[in-house]
Order: C-alpha cells, then sequence, then structure tokens
C-alpha cells in the first residue's frame, strides 16, 4: 500500500461554532455512516453518468437543428436553426471538457465511499458482543501447564455477533434528503473514529473459592463454571472459572470531522490519494472524498424546449452566433458599433419570436414530423427528433445536404443561360481557355543547358544563359484552378 500524504484535517468536538452537514448531522451509528457514504458515492458517480447523458442529448438535438437547417425553404430559416445548432454544439462540448477534468476526482471520491461503507459494515457485523455467551464448561489435569495436582478448566464462549439490520437508503430511520455543499469552515460530517475499525480489547477475569486446585473437588455444569455443585453463582463450594469482555469503549459512536483542510489560513477540499485507495479509507480520506463531491458541480444540460427569442437574445452564446449567421458582414459594418448588441437581440427576437408559443409552433413542432428520404433504393419517412437519435444521422444529414447543393447548382445554371451578357462571357472564355491550351507554357522551356530544349518550342538566351518560350507563343507561367463550394446557406460554420 503507497504512503499518502494529506493536509490536515482538524478533529474538533461539535461546539457552538462548528455544525454537521444537513444530512450528516444525523449520522449516530455504524449504520447511519455506511448508508450515508454509499447515498453520497451514488450521487457522485450519478453527477457523471447525468452530465454524459445531456452531452448525448445535445449532441443529437444539434444534430436535429442541423438537419432541419438542410430541409429549411429558405436562407434566413436555415442560418436561424444553425444558430440553435451551434449554441448547442458550444454548450455540448463545453460540458463534455468539463466531465474529462473532473470525473477522475469524482470517481476516485466515489471509490473511497464505498470503500468506506464496505469497511463500515464489515467491521459491523465481525465485532463480537461485548459479552460473548460462555456455552461450555470441562475441567481437566493442568499438570503439563501448572505442574502436579493442578486442575484445568477450559470454557467456551460464543462470540458470534449480533449486528442490528442496517438499510442502505435510511439514515436514522428516515429517508436521506439533499445534503448541503460545504460552505462554511466550520462545517462538520459525522464519522466513526479510527478505533472502530480495530479490534476489540479483550478481558479474561479469572475466579477460584475453595478446593479449586485439584479434579476432585470440581465438576462440569452447564452454566459455563468449573465447580463442585450446580448452585447459582457465589453459592458453590469449590469454582474455577473465567469471565471473557470485549471492551468497545466508544468506537461506534461517531465523532465529528472538519470537512475542510486549512492550508496557510485558506479553507479547501483536502487531497484525494495519488494511487491506491486502501482498504479502510482513513478520516483524512473520507472527509477530502465527501468536500470533493460535494463541491464539484458541472454545467447542467441545455433543452432549448421552452425558449423564446426573449430568452435566446439575453444569452451570450446566441448573440455570438446571430452576429455571423443571422446578418451579412455588410450590415453588421453600417449599424453603429454601440447600437450593434441591441440591434442583434432586436433580429433575434424577430426571428425567434416573442413567446415560447411561436418558437414551439415555428421551430419545435416541425421537428417532430415526418419527412421523406431516400438512402440507396429506400425511401422513409421520419421526424427530424427520430432521424438524429439514429446512429446513421449523418449520412442522412449529407443526403440532404446534397439535394440542396443540388438545387443550388440548378439555379445558378438556370440564371447563367437566362442572362445573355454572361452567355456572352462564358463563351469568350472558353476560346481563350481554348487557345491558351495550345500555347507553350513555361514549364515546358526549363532547360538549364544550351541544345538540350525542344527548338520548335523554346529558344535559347545566350546573354541570361536561359531557355524561353519562342516569341509569339504565349507565356502562362502558372495556372491555378480553384473549385468553390458555394455554400447554399450564404455562411460557413464549422462544428
Amino acid at each position: 500500500m503507497l504512503a499518502h500524504t494529506f493536509l490536515t484535517i482538524i478533529i474538533i468536538t461539535l461546539n457552538a461554532e462548528a455544525a454537521d452537514l444537513a444530512v450528516s448531522g444525523n449520522v449516530a451509528t455504524a449504520c447511519d455512516e455506511a448508508a450515508y457514504a454509499q447515498i453520497l458515492a451514488k450521487k457522485f458517480t450519478s453527477k457523471l453518468q447525468s452530465a454524459r447523458r445531456s452531452v448525448d442529448a445535445m449532441r443529437r438535438k444539434k444534430m436535429a437543428w442541423r438537419i432541419a437547417a438542410a430541409t429549411s425553404p429558405t436562407p434566413t430559416a436555415a442560418q436561424a436553426r444553425l444558430v440553435l445548432a451551434g449554441f448547442l454544439a458550444k454548450k455540448a462540448t463545453y460540458l463534455a471538457e468539463q466531465i474529462k477534468q473532473k470525473e477522475a476526482d469524482l470517481q476516485k471520491a466515489a471509490a473511497i465511499l464505498y470503500a468506506r461503507a464496505g469497511a463500515t459494515l464489515a467491521a459491523l457485523y465481525l465485532r463480537p458482543a461485548p459479552s460473548p455467551k460462555k456455552t461450555k464448561a470441562e475441567v481437566a489435569a493442568g499438570n503439563t501447564i501448572m505442574g502436579a495436582t493442578t486442575a484445568e478448566c477450559t470454557i467456551t464462549a460464543d462470540t458470534t455477533p449480533d449486528p442490528p439490520a442496517c438499510q442502505a437508503t435510511v439514515i436514522a430511520g428516515e429517508k436521506v434528503a439533499e445534503e448541503s455543499t460545504p460552505s462554511a469552515a466550520s462545517d462538520t460530517i459525522k464519522l466513526m473514529p479510527e478505533s472502530y475499525f480495530r479490534p476489540p480489547a479483550a478481558t479474561i477475569k479469572a475466579y477460584g473459592k475453595g478446593d479449586c486446585a485439584t479434579i476432585a473437588s470440581l465438576r462440569t455444569f452447564t452454566q459455563g463454571d468449573c465447580a463442585s455443585d450446580g448452585s447459582a453463582r457465589g453459592s458453590q463450594t469449590n469454582v474455577l472459572t473465567a469471565d471473557l469482555t470485549f471492551n468497545h469503549a466508544n468506537a461506534a459512536t461517531p465523532v465529528p470531522t472538519a470537512v475542510w483542510t486549512d492550508a496557510a489560513g485558506r479553507f479547501s477540499c483536502g487531497q484525494l490519494p495519488a494511487a491506491d485507495i486502501a482498504a479502510v479509507p482513513t478520516i483524512e480520506q473520507v472527509a477530502a472524498a465527501i468536500c470533493t463531491g460535494l463541491t464539484t458541480k458541472l454545467t447542467p444540460g441545455i433543452d432549448l424546449d421552452t425558449e423564446s427569442g426573449e430568452t435566446l437574445a439575453a444569452l451570450e452564446e446566441i448573440q455570438m452566433l446571430a452576429r455571423q449567421l443571422l446578418f451579412s458582414p455588410e450590415e453588421i459594418q453600417a449599424i453603429p458599433t454601440g447600437q450593434q448588441s441591441s440591434k442583434i437581440q432586436d433580429r433575434i427576437k424577430t426571428v425567434f419570436g416573442t413567446d415560447n408559443v411561436a418558437f414551439k409552433r415555428d421551430y419545435l413542432t416541425p421537428l417532430t414530423k415526418p419527412i421523406s428520404f431516400n438512402l440507396g433504393n429506400k425511401k422513409e419517412d421520419k421526424s427530424i427528433k427520430d432521424i438524429a437519435s439514429q446512429p446513421d444521422s449523418e449520412q442522412i444529414l449529407a443526403h440532404f445536404l446534397s439535394q440542396e447543393y443540388q438545387r443550388y447548382q440548378e439555379k445558378t445554371k438556370s440564371s447563367e443561360n437566362a442572362d445573355p451578357t454572361k452567355q456572352a462571357d462564358k463563351a469568350d472564355k472558353t476560346a481563350e481557355k481554348k487557345e491558351g491550351d495550345n500555347k507553350t507554357t513555361t514549364d515546358e522551356c526549363t532547360a538549364t543547358e544550351e541544345g538540350k530544349y525542344d527548338k520548335e518550342k523554346c529558344t535559347w538566351n545566350k546573354e541570361k544563359n536561359d531557355c524561353k518560350v519562342k516569341e509569339g507563343d504565349a507565356i502562362i507561367s502558372a495556372v491555378t484552378k480553384v473549385h468553390l463550394l458555394p455554400n447554399f446557406f450564404g455562411f460557413s460554420i464549422k462544428y
């Protein structure tokens, strides 16, 4: 087991200044502490599980808004939905990063508390009764131990524990409420002391009365004493016996323990163990685990299910996205700097509606209506919400984007065909291209030595000692063809 170094945890006696956390204040027994540790451990792991579900949900909803954008009838409608998609993408990424940063500590805190609960219950179920019941007494000669004419009394006692029945979700006989978050240096929790996990001290008291030195004067009786007769204790003539007791002292009584550590006058959670967790986590480890778990916060997920233009306009992330997606660069430049924020918020309210009724009608309800699409030869009708939950949602989104791009190309082609000026310009460019294709390029006249070049196409410049294209041929040093994929939504955004 690796040694762990911790900041000092101050164990204090409950006084006027100290205050137990709401739930911990009810811990009075080992059963209570075990339940408390398990409840908190489950709470800490649930934090992570809930956060991961929120990330998944936001990513599915982001996909739904992207599909909704790809199937929108107008660029403005598409841009509005991509504002929502971008907002959820950012929130999901932020929460996923939080989980990545905090999950190790939360998992370790939960593991410490589960180990503590197990150790507490194990100690409870293995603790012998304070006064074991003697079940048998046998007398024999003790010559080998004490010498001649020695009586030996062997007593058997039942040390089987008789623990109470513990309930994992009940503390002090009541269902557990939400634990408060540590916020003051005086906050305390109740934990079993370290002595609880150590074997109790055993005490043996031996008694001799009358002629107890020889076997002849002793017999065996059921009350667990070696005596001369079966009279009640204290009435026998000759007695040789012993009583066994276990001293639990106050080891089964929880003690108040400081939640925080004191480092140069500043209070913070104690340090979690860097490596292995002890079989019986110490008070310091348990306090650090409880403090860490209760004070670690993960941002709740966003639904966007009951929003309105008013609430959306108040969100900084929505404003940033709206600036890029709901305005052209020229529009933004035309707005005085001091008025841009209010104008952006006004546009958000206009686009998304001023109440949640409009938002639900125009944005949420369409997500539940079936739309048709083809993957291969199979036609399907599903709602956007259902599509977003499918493993192949990206493929279906690509299908809709492909359709939209095809419509964009057809629209652009029709527009060019209907414009005589563009047709004439296109014909001129085609002729220029054909002429250019027949001309020699500088790439064909690159010889570095005289005599090693194509004399029909190139000539040698003796003064400059280099090769160049013959006079009359166009010299094209380089041709770069850039294929631009028009963004049919009128913007570009990366997720």
